[in-house]
C-alpha cells in the first residue's frame, strides 16, 4: 500500500491486486489502525478466520474499544483454542473492564499453553496485585524477571511487589531496586527505584 495526505491525516490506500487480509496485515504493522478497523470489521463479517477475529479485537483495544473487543476475542479462541496471543488479549480486556476474576483465569490458561510467555506472566501478576492477591503474584514477577532480565519494568515490578509483602523481603526489595540503578540507569525504572530506596533510607 502507498500512504496519502487525505484532509490533514495521512491514510493508506491498498496497491492493486493485494489480497484483503495481506493488507489489512500491512496496515496494523504500519499503525494504521483506524484504517485496519473497517476492513478488520468487513472480514470478520464473512469470514471464521482466528487471525482476523485476534487482528479485529487487538485493534478495538488498541483504539480504546475496550467492550467491543472482547465477543471478537472471544471468537476467535471458539476457532482455535490454542492461540496463546489472544487468551492474552482478552486476559487483558477483561482486566481493564473490571472482571478480575475472569482475567486471571484467561491468563492463567495462557500460561499452561505456552510456559514461556513474559507476557501472559506479566499481566497475570499485574492482575493478582490489582485483586489483592500480592503473595500469589511474587512467583509470577520472579518467573517474569527470570524470562526477559532485560527488560528493567518487569525488575521494578518485582521490587514493587516485594516491597508491598514487606518483612524478611524488604532487604531483596532494596537489592532489586539497586540492581536496577546499575544495570538502566537511563530508563525511566531507575528514577523509581532511586524514589523507592530513598523513602525506604536505603
Amino acid at each position: 500500500f502507498r500512504r496519502v495526505l487525505f484532509r490533514s491525516r495521512v491514510v493508506a490506500v491498498p496497491q492493486d491486486g493485494v489480497a484483503p487480509k495481506k493488507y489489512v496485515t500491512g496496515l496494523l504493522e504500519q499503525g494504521f489502525l483506524e484504517d485496519a478497523l473497517p476492513v478488520l470489521q468487513a472480514l470478520y463479517g464473512m469470514l471464521d478466520d482466528a487471525e482476523i477475529a485476534y487482528n479485529y479485537g487487538s485493534c478495538l483495544s488498541e483504539l480504546g474499544r475496550i467492550t467491543e473487543s472482547v465477543v471478537p476475542l472471544e471468537r476467535c479462541l471458539e476457532l482455535k483454542p490454542d492461540f496463546t496471543n489472544a487468551r492474552v488479549s482478552l486476559g487483558i480486556a477483561y482486566t481493564r473492564l473490571g472482571r478480575q476474576a475472569d482475567a486471571e483465569r484467561m491468563l492463567r490458561q495462557a500460561i499452561v499453553q505456552d510456559p514461556k510467555s513474559t507476557w501472559a506472566r506479566r499481566n497475570l501478576a499485574q492482575v493478582l496485585v490489582t485483586s489483592g492477591k500480592i503473595e500469589d503474584s511474587l512467583p509470577f514477577f520472579r518467573q517474569s524477571v527470570s524470562l526477559s532480565p532485560g527488560d528493567p519494568e518487569l525488575h521494578l515490578g518485582l521490587a514493587q511487589c516485594l516491597e508491598s509483602i514487606g518483612g524478611k523481603h524488604l532487604d531483596e526489595a532494596g537489592k532489586v531496586c539497586r540492581e536496577i540503578i546499575r544495570r538502566f540507569p537511563d530508563h525511566p525504572a531507575c528514577e523509581a527505584a532511586r524514589k523507592a530506596l530513598i523513602q525506604d533510607g536505603k
